[in-house]
Parts: C-alpha cells; sequence; structure tokens
C-alpha cells in the first residue's frame, strides 16, 4: 500500500471499536489510547462499550475519566471526538482477570450493534478487542473466532492475515484441532483461500501482482513422500492449477521450518500457513506486540491486535498498546486506500 497522508484528510474515517472481553486488558487499552487526543487527528471513534465499564476501570487504573460524546443516531457521531455508543443492556460486573460466561455475551452483544452500525453505512471499518473464545462459546455455539463469526453473519468467506511491516501470513485454516485438520482442508479451501489471499493483497493493500508462498503440511513439505502424501497428491497440483488458470503468482509447497529460518518470507509479498500453528508462532515470534489481525474478503474492513485477552495483566496498568494502535491505523489507512481507489 502506498504511504498515505493522514494529515491532510478531512473526511477522517469513522472506526467502530468493540471493547471485547471487560474482564481484559481491552478497557485498559481504550483509555491510554483515547487519552491522547492525537489519534483523533487521524480517525473518528466510535466505541461500542458501557459508560459504566469506562468510569469502574478509570478508578481501578487511577487514570483520568475519558471525554465522550456519547452517540444515539447516526447524527450524533462526532468529528475530533471519541464518540461512545452506550451498550448497558445485559451488562455485567466487571470482574478482572476471569473468563466468564456473562463477559463473553456482553462482547458479542457490543459486536451485533457495531454490525448494525456497519451494515447501515454509519461507520466506515471495524476494529475488535480480544475476547476469549471459551467465555464466548458459553453463549454462542460453535464460536472459535471472530473471523468465522463475522463471515457466517456477512455471509463470506474471510481469510485471516496477520499483518506487520515486515510480512503478511494468511491461514488457510484457522481455529481447527489438528485431528480434525485432514477433514477440514481441502483441494477446494486451499484454492478459495489462495484466491481470497490474492485479491486481498491487491484491493486492501494495493500489491498489484502478489507473489505467494504456500506452505506444505507435513515435515520437509512430505520430503518427496517419505513423510506424508498430501504435498504430491493434491497441494501442489492445486497450487499449479490457480497459477495456471487463475494467473495467481503463487509458488510451493515449501517446508515451513527452513522457509522462515532462512529468511524466505522476504522475498514473498504473502504467506499462506495451511494450519493455525504453523503461521502463528513465526508470525508471533516476530511481531506479538506490534501485529495485526486484518480480516481479507469480507464486505467491510475488519482489524484487530494480535494478542489475546491478557487476563493475567488486567487491572494492573502493564498492557501495551502497540498492537491496538496498530490495527486501528491500518483500518483508517485501508479506508482511505478503498475511497482513493473508487475516486480515481
Amino acid at each position: 500500500m502506498n504511504k498515505i497522508d493522514r494529515s491532510q484528510d478531512i473526511n477522517k474515517p469513522k472506526l467502530g471499536i468493540t471493547i471485547g472481553d471487560i474482564n481484559s486488558i481491552n478497557v485498559e487499552l481504550v483509555l491510554k489510547v483515547f487519552s491522547l487526543r492525537v489519534y483523533l487527528d487521524f480517525f473518528t471513534p466510535v466505541l461500542f462499550a458501557s459508560s459504566r465499564t469506562l468510569s469502574y476501570y478509570s478508578k481501578v487504573l487511577k487514570m483520568q475519566s475519558l471525554h465522550y460524546n456519547q452517540v444515539t443516531e447516526k447524527n450524533k457521531i462526532k468529528r475530533g471526538k471519541l464518540n461512545l455508543v452506550n451498550i448497558t443492556e445485559d451488562l455485567p460486573n466487571a470482574e478482572i482477570g476471569k473468563s466468564t460466561k456473562e463477559s463473553g455475551a456482553y462482547a458479542m452483544r457490543c459486536i451485533d450493534v457495531a454490525l448494525e452500525y456497519q451494515q447501515k453505512g454509519w461507520i466506515d471499518a471495524l476494529v475488535t478487542l480480544p475476547v476469549d473464545k471459551h467465555a464466548v462459546a458459553m453463549s454462542v455455539d460453535g464460536f472459535v473466532g471472530h473471523t468465522g463469526y463475522l463471515g457466517s453473519k456477512s455471509q463470506s468467506d474471510p481469510v485471516m492475515v496477520m499483518v506487520n511491516e515486515d510480512i503478511k501470513v494468511a491461514l488457510a485454516t484457522e481455529h481447527v484441532p489438528i485431528s480434525q485438520l485432514s477433514s477440514v482442508l481441502t483441494p477446494k479451501v486451499l484454492e478459495a483461500k489462495i484466491e481470497s489471499f490474492a485479491s486481498s493483497l491487491k484491493d486492501d493493500f494495493g500489491i498489484v501482482k502478489p507473489k505467494i508462498a504456500v506452505l506444505g503440511l507435513n515435515p520437509h513439505a512430505g520430503d518427496s513422500g517419505s513423510i506424508g502424501s498430501e504435498e504430491q497428491e493434491w497441494i501442489s497440483t492445486t497450487i499449479e492449477t490457480v497459477f495456471n488458470k487463475k494467473a495467481i503468482n503463487c509458488y510451493g509447497p515449501f517446508s515451513s521450518d527452513g522457509f522462515f529460518g532462512k529468511g524466505h518470507y522476504q522475498h514473498y509479498d504473502g504467506v499462506l500457513a495451511l494450519y493455525h500453528d504453523q503461521g502463528m508462532i513465526p508470525f508471533k515470534l516476530m511481531s506479538c506486540d506490534r501485529g495485526v489481525n486484518f480480516s481479507g474478503g469480507l464486505p467491510f474492513i475488519r482489524t484487530s491486535p494480535a494478542h489475546g485477552t491478557a487476563f493475567d495483566l488486567a487491572g494492573k496498568g502493564k498492557a501495551d498498546v502497540g498492537s491496538f494502535v496498530d490495527a486501528l491505523m491500518l483500518a483508517s489507512d485501508i479506508v482511505r486506500y478503498r475511497q482513493d481507489i473508487l475516486t480515481s
């Protein structure tokens, strides 16, 4: 993506920010970031949370209370201010550092209201603060993460893309148990994820003809069939099919250990991992504190910090805002980039 001059933007992107789990570090992140007015020069934040929770954490952390504009309808969103959609329905009491069914259900209530705003065109992008998957799953059947939930709500098949300044890693499968991987990962799924990843690299990051590396499934990418046959039986042929028939520059399958260990990722615009840990472990070793989770292939823009709820740090004033700030900035940059494309 070309470097964007945010300072010249008059109609700053309206970013909907969902509070996530209120028992985690999320409220502290919000308090720290929006106590600094500098971020209001880049975008207009619309926070989906509760005033009571913000006040409670201000006292716990001994931080100054935030000044915000309370929103009740579209025309009440104001530039140059933190805007709050005050969601009090089913608001639980905060239990700092604990995973509870009630906090999970409330987190999803905030997301659902934010999606209503998005569908009405009242916000330009969504930035979701982390939820605890177990807490949410106690009230939302089948929940395994934001990406799948947002895909089901929008009837789309998004691809999870982890982003930092040096690398973009997408996942062909996300929160799938290893025991179920062989039934979930198919040639059709792999082909669709390569296509979706390539489209996102072009449409969201401005890479005209992206070059994508696809990792292998087995150790040493099967080692010519001696440590697994999937690479020879269908992974290689799927990559070739996409390359030849869809004109997508995709290569592989590569052995993931040597690929990352020798720095070969630096020669590609994106890396497609076949399962969660294969991509997430090297990415987080490189960029846990400053990474961003981006959902490619959704009908709207969505980012999130790369870290989780960090219950062990909740209420202690030690949370690092870096990844949250990066998620906000990436969302606003992609909004601007898409707007520039439409008007050019």
